[in-house]
C-alpha cells in the first residue's frame, strides 16, 4: 500500500503544478485551448489524490485490540 500512496502522492502533486500552469498562463494557448478541464479541475484532482495518498499512508493497525 506504501507504494499506491506514492503514486497517488506524485499523482496528486503533477496535478497541482498541470494546475498551476494553467491558471498562470504559462502554456501557450494553443495546448491549454485543446484542454476541455480548467485550473480548478486540476486542483480538485489534485485535493483527491493526495488525501487518497495521505488516507492510505496512515496506518491504524488493528481496530479490535
Amino acid at each position: 500500500m506504501r507504494i499506491f500512496a506514492w503514486v497517488l502522492g506524485i499523482l496528486g502533486g503533477l496535478a497541482a503544478i498541470f494546475g498551476a500552469l494553467i491558471a498562470f498562463d504559462v502554456l501557450p494557448n494553443s495546448i491549454t485551448s485543446s484542454l476541455k478541464p480548467d485550473w480548478t479541475f486540476w486542483f480538485y484532482a489534485a485535493i483527491v489524490l493526495i488525501l487518497g495518498a495521505i488516507c492510505i499512508s496512515v496506518d491504524r493497525g488493528n481496530v479490535l485490540d
